[in-house]
């Protein structure tokens, strides 16, 4: 696909009826399941040109005017591979096809690599959400928008087992993250989906070759290991939505109990006091989810929370657990601490 249809009269109405209505159902996911209004806001779009990106660039411009929002787009190009101009050509093409302001950015993705010994993967992931905070925090966005689809999820959920990570963090990504403003609206929809969306509108794409090389974990899940459980279970990708509302209802029960658990000291360190650690384990371990996180990004894995509740249950006073992110859990006098390392060496 290289060329694009003019577009001058873009909207909710002139789309078939079956897509019109994925276009309000998607809304209605946002505003019903989600409770963010977009009423009056202004929606930054990770744009790619991927299926996934284009389809949610389609979404927010149908659905701009019905519900009062404004759209922008972002692009950053990684500079990994030799499509990497053609991709920010073609963003620009479609953005100025649909009337959208579009940001664009080159990121130094092999020299930030280098300099963190970060994975190319990992390190490029790093770079793009800051540029894409950076961008919506330039403008004023509300909210930055991704394009996570279902078949996403099913392959982070994968991908948490694999690692080790355990309940509610297997339950995988977020569909909406207020501390970051991160929406992702269509966590619950197929890519499939996706697909069907633009090959009717007659609207291009662009496949990212990388996404076929099997060195990356990632796409062995997506390749290899996902295929394999549809062929068990044909319904496994409406399967990993069913346990990931059940996680997100669990989280929502949970995150307003431990709320008043976690103290914030000085110097950001965290500090769950003493009393409650005496707690029912189910939400001690909540607790040390709840102050890892407040102390940034990182995931943290099952074993790593067992051995920090050992020491809690034993009550092994100045022991330390290190986490991703050089995050240190030490229980002393006055409870629970938690920091990060730089700060243990100041």
């Amino acid at each position: 696909m290289n060329s694009l249809p003019e577009l001058p009269g873009f909207s909710l109405q002139s789309m078939p009826g079956k897509w019109a209505g994925f276009c309000l159902n998607t809304t209605g996911f946002i505003q019903d399941r989600l409770s963010v209004s977009l009423s009056g806001t202004t929606l930054l779009i990770g744009f790619s040109t991927g299926i996934d990106s284009t389809a949610l660039l389609l979404w927010a411009k149908a659905m701009a005017g019905r519900n009062g929002f404004a759209v922008r787009a972002a692009h950053c190009n990684h500079g990994l591979r030799p499509e990497s101009e053609h991709e920010a050509v073609m963003a620009a093409h479609i953005c100025k096809t649909l009337d959208i302001p579009l940001h664009l950015d080159t990121l130094p993705v092999r020299a930030h690599c280098l300099a963190h010994k970060l994975g190319v993967e990992e390190g490029a992931r790093e770079l793009r959400y800051a540029f894409l905070h950076r961008t919506a925090d330039a403008i004023g966005a509300d909210w930055i928008l991704t394009g996570h689809h279902q078949n996403d999820l099913a392959e982070d959920m994968v991908m948490r087992l694999i690692r080790g990570t355990g309940w509610p963090g297997l339950t995988g990504m977020q569909a909406v993250d207020r501390s970051r403003k991160l929406l992702r609206p269509f966590l619950h929809t197929p890519k499939t989906v996706l697909q069907q969306f633009l090959i009717d509108l007659d609207i291009p794409w662009c496949e990212d070759e990388s996404n076929g090389d099997l060195s990356l974990r990632r796409n062995r899940v997506r390749h290899e290991i996902l295929p394999l459980l549809l062929r068990e279970n044909p319904a496994f990708l409406d399967s990993v939505s069913r346990l990931w509302d059940q996680g997100d209802r669990d989280g929502t029960y949970w995150e307003e109990r431990t709320e008043s658990g976690v103290v914030i000291m000085e110097d950001k360190r965290m500090l769950i006091p003493t009393p409650m650690l005496a707690e029912h384990p189910a939400l001690r371990y909540r607790l040390y989810k709840k102050a890892l996180d407040r102390l940034g990004p990182g995931q943290v894995l099952s074993d790593s929370l067992d051995r920090l509740d050992r020491i809690v249950a034993e009550r092994k006073t100045g022991k330390m657990v290190q986490f991703p992110g050089d995050k240190v859990a030490r229980l002393g006098r006055d409870g629970l601490e938690f920091f990060i390392m730089e700060r243990m060496r100041d």
